[in-house]
């Protein structure tokens, strides 16, 4: 399964959706987890009070996310993970080290494969 974790370091899930100037891609599979890519976004949400849905910005993350299967992050708000799940990604929210939440998002995502 491929992976696109907001991280600040690569280590941990540490940033919410919105936060991330950009992802660390892991591929996660029965012989592990190891980082594939890391890709920079523009940093989706901005000082905006009313946190409209910005498109292009949303349109140049999910293009740099193609192939992923989920993005995992702390926190995601709803129109951007109805967007995302409209291109065919799905989303988790967890936080912790990257080594134990994958595994963690991944049987999420095995579980509840609409997540």
């Amino acid at each position: 399964m491929r992976l696109a974790v907001a991280s600040i370091d690569g280590y941990t899930v540490d940033l919410h959706f919105g936060q991330a100037n950009a992802f660390y891609i892991y591929e996660v599979d029965d012989d592990g987890i190891r980082q594939d890519d890391f890709v920079g976004v523009e940093k989706y949400c901005n000082a905006d009070p009313t946190h409209k849905f910005h498109e292009s910005r949303f349109k140049g993350i999910a293009d740099a996310l193609r192939g992923c299967d989920a993005v995992v992050s702390v926190r995601i708000g709803d129109t951007p993970r109805n967007a995302l799940a409209e291109v065919g990604i799905a989303h988790v929210e967890i936080s912790g080290p990257v080594a134990t939440a994958l595994p963690l998002a991944v049987k999420q995502l095995s579980d509840h494969p609409a997540a």
